[in-house]
């Protein structure tokens, strides 16, 4: 009889610990994209120096990134977690291409065809991207909308 009493302990114990484990973000993740959620932090923090920003001399441009790729990705992200209308595959499949676009502007706002500046207009043309790919319509429009180094990216 103990041992069965220990078992259905542990049974509980898990998802308690479970919830508990998951204090990163300010909004539930479920266990299945929590993985793709990391990954779009891991590709912020490579931004963060020392706390903040530091890819211009330009402090404005600085605040301008930081605005573009912490806090409003932060809060894309939140929304497509929390999208009653999207799939689980979709979802998803969002986070995974935040992850890709922040990763193709760290890798790329050094080079002379991208300019750091441009961070709020990638976020944007994302964003766009996603609504237009949710009516599964072409992305085509945001990809001539936007400069080379963003449509780069974006695509």
């Amino acid at each position: 009889m103990r041992p069965n009493l220990l078992m259905l302990l542990i049974y509980l114990l898990i998802p308690i610990c479970q919830l508990l484990a998951q204090t990163s973000y300010p909004f539930v993740v479920a266990r299945d994209r929590m993985l793709f959620h990391d990954n779009v932090d891991k590709e912020q923090k490579k931004l963060l120096k020392e706390g903040s920003i530091k890819l211009s001399k330009d402090e404005s441009i600085n605040l301008q990134i930081e605005d573009a790729l912490i806090r409003r990705l932060d809060e894309f992200q939140e929304q497509i977690e929390l999208d009653t209308v999207l799939a689980g595959n979709d979802k998803k499949k969002y986070l995974r291409g935040l992850e890709y676009m922040i990763r193709g502007f760290n890798q790329n706002w050094s080079k002379k065809d991208y300019s750091p500046s441009q961070a709020p207009a990638l976020l944007d043309a994302y964003i766009a991207a996603t609504a237009l790919d949710r009516q599964k319509k072409s992305i085509q429009p945001v990809i001539t909308a936007n400069e080379w180094g963003v449509g780069k990216i974006i695509v």
